[in-house]
């Protein structure tokens, strides 16, 4: 037992004493030792620098960009027909995403909401207009710029806006609103604000207040005729306007390039294309008789109103138009006179606008529906349906209502049902906001719109960024992102990994021709040396150690004095970059992964290097000594 133990001591006794020559062979050839760390230094310490430059350039540049709110905000853009899905239900799964770091609704993303002041500079009264922006706890671009959250009553201003007032946190300002009501009155609100903060210049957000969410939705309904209790308004009501998804040209004439591209300029039409009879007549359900030329007006998903038609009879007027204003045909149900089951049918516009030339016709006439604005209905004949009042229902409104008379016409081609441009344009808004009957008045009343028109949201990170981009994109919405600068990080990062990968590639490659041939070199002069060792019982195993231990120990020396070189220049480097750009970022640095990362390449590469050497010894010749001696 004791002769097992002692012969399983003697491999480990071996291999320290290797250990220990080694060291003690580096120290007596101190010269060549140094010369030899000094030359993997060279090339090691710039290796260093590269990937300190690497990390700490990008890591700045990264860091930039996280702290910048900006760059997380997410621009959301909604069509009409998407307000009613945007829910406080759709807010609140929103909130529970990881990817979102904050997000609040807007009731106007279209058509912003501004905040109108005067201000008094000398004898001169300047009027000012500031965008209103939704704001509230956890806003990224508050909590960046140590700017206080404001509360009920207060506000915080843009660098500009501030500039513009010419006030400072604390101080008080009054923004006005009014609106006319129906009956021509002028009625006016000047609620008085407190300045908590004041963004600083590099916020940018333009000439911009931002307000708590409840003030805001306050000044809307106010601008919108909805009451508002706190500042003693009863509201009033609000009658639906007519929308449009379209509208049709018939001319005799063509009408000019030109005069074709002024058609979409400050009206809510995008799009203009020359069709066919063909086309105008299967879409409206109409049929038109006579020789011209036919366009056609389409908002893309959007809605025209009764103004953007006027607009457009303006810009046409000298080619003698005929305007068909189109809406997609809805669905609705009819309930026959003296009741009965629902009917469903497709209801269309029948709008004419324009003189008829008299070799001209369109059939179903609009004349038949009478005067506007008419509620009666147009349709192929049902005779089991007999006299009297239809009632009609869709969804959207609040309730079904009474139509005084559905009209038969006799060999109708389509099974449109037709109502007037009022009648038909009504029910087309009901799908952008709910709407309601008034029998008293005659007309559709405006419900107070449910969802919201606008979204502010902000990534939880860069990196959150694209994923929270690509999920609201998959939902149907349009935004727009900071993307270009984030994917330039990342672009930028993979292309300096890649240059310094090539050129750690040749550093390597060098360090170990260095390291070969200094080993190699020194199995050869002592080759004597080592063939005594030899002859007095080393074993060869523990002999090929020695040119091993020497390389982990001259690259290791060689790391060490590398590293320190590459503090001292990082300190120069970090110190000149951070008085230039007056921050306190580093732009040289090494992370403990990487440190460990380029040991243990070190430590491979005289590994891989002394093979070679250990190889040699192997092939030393006991025998060789004896003939020296």
């Amino acid at each position: 037992m004791g002769k097992d133990s002692a012969a399983a001591a003697r491999p480990t006794r071996s291999v320290r004493l290797v250990f220990s020559l080694a060291r003690a062979d580096l120290l007596h050839e101190w010269v060549m030792t140094l010369c030899i760390i000094f030359a993997i230094t060279a090339v090691v310490a710039p290796l260093l620098i590269l990937f300190g430059l690497k990390v700490g350039t990008i890591g700045a540049w990264r860091k930039k960009l996280m702290e910048d709110p900006n760059i997380r905000e997410i621009n959301v853009m909604m069509l009409p027909d998407q307000y009613e899905y945007v829910t406080d239900d759709w807010f609140s799964g929103m909130r529970a995403l990881a990817e979102v770091g904050f997000v609040i609704p807007n009731k106007r993303s279209s058509a912003p909401t501004l905040f109108n002041f005067t201000r008094r500079d000398g004898g001169e009264v300047k009027r000012i207009t500031l965008t209103a922006i939704p704001t509230g706890a956890g806003d990224p671009l508050l909590s960046h710029f140590a700017v206080p959250v404001p509360e009920e009553s207060q506000c915080v201003l843009s660098f500009e806006a501030a500039e513009q007032l010419g006030v400072a946190g604390g101080a008080k300002v009054k923004p006005q609103f009014y609106r006319l009501e129906n009956d021509g009155e002028r009625v006016e609100r000047a609620p008085e604000l407190e300045v908590v903060g004041v963004l600083p210049r590099e916020a940018g957000y333009g000439t911009s207040i931002l307000v708590p969410l409840p003030f805001l939705e306050r000044v809307q309904d106010f601008i919108d005729g909805v009451p508002v209790p706190q500042w003693d308004y009863a509201g009033e009501v609000f009658f639906a306007r007519p929308a449009f998804d379209g509208l049709f040209i018939v001319t005799p004439v063509a009408i000019s390039a030109m005069d074709r591209a002024s058609l979409t300029r400050f009206t809510a039409f995008a799009e203009v294309r020359e069709v066919d009879r063909a086309f105008a007549e299967k879409q409206t359900g109409l049929e038109i008789a006579g020789d011209g030329f036919f366009y056609f007006l389409d908002t893309r998903r959007g809605v025209a109103d009764e103004d953007d038609v006027k607009r457009i009879q303006g810009k046409v007027r000298g080619y003698q138009p005929l305007l068909l204003p189109w809406i997609e045909p809805l669905a609705v149900e009819l309930v026959p006179p003296g009741g009965g089951p629902a009917v469903p049918v497709r209801l269309a516009a029948l709008a004419v606008q324009g003189t008829l030339p008299a070799t001209w016709s369109v059939r179903p006439a609009p004349d038949l529906l009478g005067a506007a604005p008419s509620l009666q209905l147009l349709g192929q004949a049902r005779p089991e349906w007999g006299e009297g009042p239809v009632r009609l229902q869709m969804k959207g409104m609040d309730e079904s209502f009474e139509l005084p008379k559905y009209q038969a016409v006799e060999g109708l081609a389509t099974d449109l049902v037709f109502g007037s441009q009022y009648l038909a344009g009504c029910l087309r808004r009901g799908l952008q906001r709910p709407i309601s009957f008034s029998a008293a008045d005659g007309k559709f009343v405006s419900s107070q719109q449910e969802g919201h028109e606008g979204v502010r949201i902000f990534a939880r990170t860069i990196d959150d960024v694209i994923p929270l981009r690509d999920r609201l994109v998959g939902e149907g919405f349009k935004v727009s992102a900071n993307i270009a600068q984030i994917a330039s990080v990342k672009q930028t990062n993979a292309m300096i990994t890649k240059l310094i990968g090539l050129i750690s590639g040749v550093g390597v490659l060098g360090c170990l021709a260095a390291l070969v041939a200094n080993l190699f070199g020194s199995v050869e002069r002592k080759r004597k040396e080592l063939g005594v060792f030899r002859l007095i019982g080393f074993p060869s195993g523990s002999l090929t150690l020695f040119p091993i231990f020497q390389g982990l120990l001259i690259s290791l020396g060689a790391l060490v004095l590398a590293y320190l070189c590459f503090q001292a220049c990082a300190q120069v480097i970090n110190g000149y970059f951070n008085a230039r750009n007056n921050d306190n970022l580093n732009y040289c640095t090494l992370t403990a992964g990487y440190l460990l990362f380029i040991l243990l390449l070190t430590q491979a590469v005289a590994l891989l290097s002394s093979l070679l050497a250990a190889r040699r010894v192997i092939q030393v010749d006991p025998a060789h000594a004896l003939r020296d001696e």
